[in-house]
């Protein structure tokens, strides 16, 4: 026949094919499984990670927010008692008085004056007075003088002793400056204790800008910028000062002895060797000598003084014997110091150890300092110089220390402070007793310092002034066994 027959199968056969239908589904399923298990957790663990998250940040959120109320809250408490404390009478005029009471309006008047002297700027938005009752009697919008706040929940609660605070968002405020737009606002009821402490005399409400302690940071930091440019301003304009000081004296210094110079050279021109007055001549060759060195040494001075503030100045360092160089000192000053009547008495023991220095700078610099008792002793005066050895401070090396010591005018504490500053002088101007640059106390400290040693001034006003030098050397068997030799020989020469 034509048609094809299609046997049935055989139940063997029939095991066999459901057998290898099922092998074949079942290679697929595993991993359909594994990716609709993935979906299921991914979409259940959506929702709770953005949760999580919401709630992380809502709880820093609200921690962030919490410790901007309570520390804008404490400026606000701070701020109400300062306010409280300085304007005490204007508060109790203002609390005194009915709202249309001309003596009432006075108050406000300056309690406003006040506020703009007292209010950090653009961070307060509203100040009010309440009083005790809840009536409205200072307000920074006059508008809202005279309302009356009783029962409001955040004059109550100050009214029993308690900061009240609440954080709002306002679009847009009437600040104590102006409209401003979009803070955060932090008004606080604050009570005013009475003098007695028994009660609240009043309510003060404060509405400040959230971000205070920023602003106040902020500001603090401007101030110091501030500060730190007005000291800047205010050296510059003292070195401005000082050295139109220093050209003006200088004028003068120079201009003396030069005019000296230039006068008594004239005459000498005029005159001609071959006068008949060869003493004149002589004596007009005396005042320009000494006219001349005075120049010389002022020039020197300042010179001095320029190497050691740009530190050029360098030392020859050998042993000197101070009592020996003292000693020359004293022999070089004894004319002037006979002339004016004064007694200088020197008191060293033997066997003083040497000091390692430049013998040309320290009697550059005892000098200065000798010369300066001579300029400031009165006539008939004393000046009295000391040597001595110190081994208290340092067994290994110890110090000797020379003091000179005046009877005359002395300075007081102000006055030795200028006394020690460069181009300072205790009286200023061009009329003043006692000629100089003011540099001599300044260069001696300085080279005392070169060396080592320390100067140290002790002055009273109309007692005095002692002056002590303190330099180190080396024990005094070293020196007298290493260094002696080369001290003489310094001495001799």
């Amino acid at each position: 026949m034509g048609n094809a027959v299609r046997e049935a199968p055989s139940g063997l056969e029939r095991r066999s094919a459901a057998a290898d239908a099922d092998d074949s589904n079942g290679r697929g399923r595993p991993g359909r499984v594994r990716h609709r298990v993935t979906w299921l957790f991914a979409a259940a663990a959506l929702p709770i990670v953005a949760f999580a998250y919401h709630a992380i940040s809502r709880v820093a959120v609200d921690a962030v927010s919490a410790g901007l109320v309570a520390t804008t809250e404490q400026h606000n408490v701070a701020f109400a008692r300062a306010l409280a404390n300085v304007h005490d009478e204007a508060i109790r005029a203002l609390l005194s008085q009915q709202a249309a009471d001309g003596k009432a309006l006075s108050a406000r008047a300056a309690f406003d004056a006040a506020l703009m002297r007292s209010l950090p700027d653009t961070l307060v938005a509203k100040v009010k007075l309440y009083a005790p009752l809840g009536r409205t009697v200072y307000s920074t919008d006059a508008r809202q003088i005279g309302e009356d706040k009783s029962g409001s929940p955040g004059f109550e609660g100050a009214r029993l002793g308690r900061v009240v605070s609440d954080l709002t968002h306002r679009g847009k405020f009437d600040a104590f400056e102006g409209e401003r737009s979009g803070r955060d606002i932090l008004a606080s009821y604050i009570p005013l204790r009475s003098t007695d402490r028994r009660g609240v005399a009043a309510v003060l409400y404060l509405a400040l800008v959230a971000v205070v302690w920023l602003g106040e940071r902020h500001w603090r930091r401007r101030q110091v910028r501030e500060i730190k440019l007005l000291r800047r301003t205010v050296a510059a304009e003292a070195a401005s000062r000082a050295k139109s000081e220093f050209l003006a004296r200088m004028s003068h210094e120079l201009r003396t002895p030069l005019n000296a110079i230039i006068g008594f050279a004239e005459c000498l021109g005029e005159e001609g060797l071959g006068s008949n007055q060869p003493a004149r001549v002589a004596e007009y060759a005396g005042h320009i000598q000494q006219s001349g060195h005075h120049l010389l040494a002022i020039i020197n001075a300042i010179l001095d003084h320029s190497d050691m503030e740009l530190r050029r100045l360098n030392l020859s360092l050998e042993a000197i014997d101070l009592d020996a160089l003292v000693v020359e000192l004293c022999q070089e000053f004894a004319p002037e110091l006979a002339r004016r009547g004064i007694e200088l008495t020197r008191d060293a023991p033997a066997g003083l150890p040497f000091v390692q220095g430049d013998r040309l700078r320290l009697r550059q610099a005892l000098g200065q300092l000798l010369s300066n008792a001579c300029k400031f002793s009165l006539r008939g005066g004393k000046v009295n110089i000391r040597v001595r050895t110190d081994w208290a401070r340092n067994a290994a090396q110890g110090s000797v220390v020379l003091s000179i010591e005046d009877k005359g005018c002395g300075m007081s504490a102000e006055q030795l402070e200028q006394a020690l500053q460069p181009f300072r002088q205790v009286e200023e101007g061009l009329n003043r007793r006692f000629q100089g640059l003011g540099l001599g106390l300044s260069i001696a400290a300085s080279l005392v310092r070169l060396h080592g040693g320390v100067l140290g001034v002790d002055s009273k006003l109309g007692q005095g002034t002692t002056v002590l030098v303190r330099l180190p050397c080396a024990p005094l068997r070293a020196m007298a066994s290493d260094t002696a030799p080369v001290a003489k020989a310094a001495v001799a020469a």
